[in-house]
C-alpha cells in the first residue's frame, strides 16, 4: 500500500506519458483499479523469483523498500541482482529500508512503564529476524551496490525524530496487530495478547516509543559495455 500511494502522488507530478508500475507479492491491499491514474499499473510479482522476460531491462528507475524481513541469510545480493535485471543500463535504484537490527525503545520519562511496549518490540524482532541474523546489510547497502559495479550516489541514515515518534510507533503497533490477526495467531490466549497490546498503546499515549533509523541508498546501474 505504501508504494501505491507513492506512485499515485508521483503520477500527479510527472507527464501522463510516464508509465508507473508497482509490484507486490499479493494484490490484497491494492486500491481499486478505477481509483488509479491511467498511467499507474499495479500487479503481483515475487521479487525473489526469476524476473519475467518482458520486465527485463524495462525501467529507468526502480524504487524498493521494507524488505528486511524478506532478505535471507543476511545476503541482499539475490534480490539486488533481480532489481538490476529490471533496470535499463544506466538506470537508477533507490532502496529504502528500516534498520530493525537497531530497533530501540525510547521514553521521555524513566518513571513511565514500558514493559508492554518492550514485549511488542521483542515480537517485531522475532518476526523480522527469526534466525537472529545481524541485519548489518541494511546499513551497508552501498557496499553491496559497489559489489555489482554500481555507482553509489547516496547511503543516508534518517533517525525517527521526536516529533514523529508517536505516529511511527502507532504504525508499528498496527502492523504487528494486522500480522497477528491475519497470519500469525499468538501463542498465548488471544484475550491475553490483546490486553498486552492495549497496555502497550497506553504506554505509547504517555510518550513511550519504539524507533529505528531509516536507510536510503541510491545507486546507478553500469552503462552497457
Amino acid at each position: 500500500m505504501r508504494f501505491s500511494i507513492w506512485l499515485i502522488e508521483l503520477a500527479e507530478k510527472l507527464p501522463s506519458t510516464a508509465q508507473l508500475d508497482g509490484f507486490d507479492i499479493s494484490t490484497a491491499q491494492f486500491p481499486a483499479r478505477e481509483w488509479l491514474p491511467k498511467n499507474v499499473n499495479l500487479t503481483n510479482l515475487n521479487a525473489l523469483a526469476p524476473i519475467p522476460e518482458h520486465l527485463i531491462g524495462k525501467y529507468d528507475i526502480v524504487h524498493i523498500g521494507l524488505f528486511v524481513s524478506i532478505v535471507q541469510d543476511d545476503d541482499p545480493l539475490p534480490l539486488l541482482d533481480n532489481l538490476l535485471l529490471l533496470l535499463k543500463p544506466g538506470g537508477y535504484l533507490q532502496w529504502d529500508e528500516g534498520d530493525l537490527g537497531g530497533l530501540y525503545r525510547s521514553s521521555p520519562n524513566p518513571s513511565i512503564s514500558h514493559a508492554s511496549i518492550d514485549k511488542i518490540r521483542a515480537k517485531i524482532i522475532e518476526k523480522v529476524n527469526p534466525k537472529n541474523m545481524s541485519l548489518d546489510w541494511v546499513c551497508n547497502l552501498d557496499k553491496f551496490f559497489a559489489r555489482r559495479n554500481m555507482t553509489v550516489l547516496a547511503n543516508e541514515h534518517y533517525p525517527i525524530r521526536d516529533g514523529i515518534a508517536h505516529p511511527w510507533t502507532l504504525m508499528q503497533l498496527m502492523i504487528i496487530a494486522e500480522q497477528i490477526r491475519l497470519i500469525d495467531p499468538p501463542r498465548e490466549s488471544v484475550d491475553d495478547w490483546w490486553k498486552g497490546y492495549r497496555d502497550a498503546a497506553e504506554e505509547v499515549a504517555q510518550g513511550v516509543s519504539i524507533r529505528t533509523d531509516m536507510i536510503v541508498a541510491v545507486g546507478r546501474k553500469p552503462e552497457a559495455s
